[in-house]
């Protein structure tokens, strides 16, 4: 899912421009870009787009590290 992709990019670039930042300050801006049409979403649907995102994402950093 290209999605996802673009937003594992996009979490590991903002954690290095951002150390300091809180997780869900950088989520935010992840969901912001990945997320096609984020903003044009009403909140059920915003909600439910980063209900899916956000274990896709963690489920393929797990798998890497699994395989690494």
């Amino acid at each position: 899912m290209p999605s996802v992709t673009k937003a594992i990019a996009l979490l590991r670039k903002y954690r290095r421009q951002h150390p300091g930042e809180k997780p869900a300050n950088i989520w935010r801006q992840v969901y912001l870009e990945a997320i096609p049409n984020y903003v044009g979403m009403n909140p059920v649907e915003q909600e439910h787009a980063r209900q899916v995102l956000r274990p896709r994402v963690r489920w393929r950093l797990r798998e890497r590290r699994r395989r690494a």
